[in-house]
């Protein structure tokens, strides 16, 4: 589920807030903006709605006509000098696969394979490819593919804890 990353102080840690469509910026950060909401798309992409009164950049870029659709460690800079992160990462699940009439198996982009019914597998969040991924020892044909690179192939980070994977104050500390 996408984020919004802030800090309560200024020498805080960062927090993370899962967001909904409508969100009220202010109300999550705590920050002296009105008016500035996050909407959803029916394919989950956050746009974030900013009239002209309200003094906001995106990666240092002012949003014109008011409107800006987010983007992955996205930084937004509030008209009061308040800054917060925007995530879009969403942590993986493992589950099985379960196959339907008449549909040809997805393959996973790993191993080439076909994913059959019944295998431990996990979709990825952000752009939905289908991966392999071994839960146990007990399957010596099972595979890990998810896990086998950082990222899936549109990016998205393959992790399977349950924390964040990015995370503003890591990419901060190697600046």
């Amino acid at each position: 589920m996408s984020s919004i990353w802030f800090q309560r102080t200024s020498d805080g840690p960062y927090e993370a807030v899962a967001l909904e469509g409508g969100t009220d910026l202010a109300a999550v950060a705590g920050a002296a903006v009105r008016g500035l909401r996050l909407a959803t798309s029916s394919a989950g992409r956050f746009a974030l709605l900013a009239p002209g009164a309200n003094k906001v950049q995106v990666n240092g870029q002012p949003v014109i006509g008011g409107i800006r659709v987010l983007g992955h460690r996205d930084e937004l800079t509030l008209g009061d000098g308040h800054i917060v992160y925007f995530s879009d990462e969403t942590l993986a699940v493992v589950g099985r696969f379960a196959s339907t009439d008449g549909q040809a198996p997805p393959r996973c982009p790993v191993c080439r394979r076909d994913v059959v019914h019944g295998q431990w597998i996990v979709t990825c969040p952000r752009c939905g490819r289908v991966y392999h991924q071994a839960v146990d020892n007990t399957d010596p044909a099972a595979k890990a593919c998810w896990t086998y690179r950082e990222v899936c192939l549109c990016g998205h980070p393959t992790g399977l804890t349950e924390d964040a994977v990015w995370r503003p104050d890591k990419e901060l500390s190697h600046a």
